[in-house]
């Protein structure tokens, strides 16, 4: 919205320095993350809010459900176009476990994280779902799939230019944040993998100041690399993969677990168990078949390499013959 004629490159530029501004941030102590964890969400908040109640104060019905012809006629395309859009709209949704990455350093995990976890999901759905219809109502989605700055747009079609130039730095800083809080939460994985022995011991090193600081760095890296990829691309790569290692797996999981190991403590219970976890699978699959060829063997590719990776670890790990 500022710099409207910035090229591509320039672009990928400025998002692999957010990339190492948040790496920066997080190398610290978890106490001092969450200071700045909380600022951030704040920001959200008031970015979000202030969205919110301007859209619906100004909500044109007319606007917002001006539907093309055969908007929801059953087709092919349909069934396609739905499976696509639904794989950004889970995207928007993947914050909502961060905490349990997290787990070794939340006071009463058991209370916590289902808490966090529930009403995260919540949250979301009902900000995402205001936003949608505050935008749609105000500018015509016509014309907001061909603005890149659809939040500068709408406050500057309510208020003016200087709303506009606010509401851009608040939606940055609200970006930050979710850059900021996606890292610390997957720094975590390489270290707690290999603390388990499942990864390279050297990522197993916590900083003196208790963070796992090369794992940190690990994960920074690359996503300060995956900022020179187009981000149509990196949402549906992130995703597919995340489906069919992490999502699908979790519901096998839990039949497994069910099943094979009676004696562990199992804390949840699933209502009306095991039509939830049968009903998310289908879901699942639907959407990974819809996000096209190169994903889906993208996301199969990143399974199997992740099974040999396993099993070589597991191997290395397995004392040999005396």
């Amino acid at each position: 919205y500022f710099i409207p004629g910035m090229t591509p490159l320039t672009t990928k530029l400025i998002a692999a320095g957010i990339g190492g501004i948040a790496l920066f941030a997080l190398y610290r102590r978890i106490t001092d993350v969450a200071k700045l964890m909380m600022f951030l969400w704040v920001t959200m908040l008031l970015t979000t809010g202030w969205v919110i109640a301007a859209g619906l104060w100004n909500f044109d019905a007319r606007i917002a459900f001006d539907f093309p012809p055969d908007a929801f006629r059953l087709s092919l395309g349909f069934v396609r176009g739905l499976g696509a859009g639904t794989l950004i709209v889970m995207y928007n949704y993947l914050g909502y476990y961060q905490i349990c990455y997290l787990g070794a350093e939340v006071k009463e995990p058991a209370r916590t994280i289902p808490y966090a976890v529930i009403l995260s999901i919540f949250g979301v759905l009902l900000i995402d779902l205001l936003i949608s219809l505050s935008f749609i109502g105000v500018v015509p989605w016509r014309e907001a799939m061909q603005t890149p700055a659809i939040g500068s747009v709408f406050m500057e079609r309510l208020y003016g230019k200087w709303a506009a130039g606010l509401l851009s730095v608040m939606i940055m800083v609200t970006a930050f944040g979710s850059v900021y809080a996606l890292m610390l939460g997957y720094s975590r994985l390489p270290y707690a993998a290999a603390q388990d022995g499942v990864f390279f011991r050297w990522l197993g090193e916590l900083h003196r100041d208790e963070f796992p600081h090369r794992s940190l760095l690990l994960v920074g890296v690359l996503c300060i690399g995956a900022s020179f990829f187009s981000l149509g691309a990196v949402i549906s790569g992130l995703m597919t993969a995340r489906i069919v290692i992490q999502f699908m797996g979790q519901v096998v999981a839990v039949f497994l677990i069910r099943r094979q190991r009676p004696d562990i403590e199992r804390p949840f219970r699933m209502w009306l168990y095991p039509l939830p976890a049968i009903l998310s699978l289908a879901g699942y699959a639907y959407v990974f078949a819809a996000s096209g060829l190169q994903f889906i063997l993208y996301g199969l590719a990143t399974l199997g390499a992740g099974v040999v990776v396993y099993f070589l670890f597991l191997r290395r790990a397995q004392p040999g013959p005396a």
